[in-house]
């Protein structure tokens, strides 16, 4: 019998989660994964700021995961860049998964 990991109504895949702030990415790691955010404002031309304490201002590159859901994995790596600095071309570069060296290769399942 072959048992696969599917994606529930509630859960976010970790090919949907580029693109998505931050908060809305941190309702979905599970309180015991290990979670590393890497701050990469360089890559939008701006020194690295990253802060806890404002989660929602902060967009996604890239992320990998040990796991195809964020809700089931327990290691779990981000890529983020401030908001304000995501632009239509910036955006167009996370639909075309164009910052995945920003992250490692967290070697999730097919």
């Amino acid at each position: 019998m072959l048992l696969a990991a599917c994606e529930g109504p509630d859960e976010l895949s970790v090919k949907d989660a580029p693109g998505q702030t931050l908060d809305v990415v941190n309702e979905h790691v599970p309180d015991d994964a290990s979670f590393v955010i890497q701050d990469v404002s360089p890559v939008v031309g701006v020194a690295a700021s990253f802060d806890e304490s404002n989660t929602d201002e902060w967009t996604l590159l890239a992320a990998c995961a040990d796991a195809q859901v964020i809700d089931q994995a327990a290691t779990i790596e981000v890529s983020v860049v401030p908001s304000s600095r995501v632009t239509n071309e910036v955006r167009s570069k996370i639909e075309a998964r164009e910052f995945g060296e920003t992250v490692g290769d967290c070697t999730a399942p097919d």
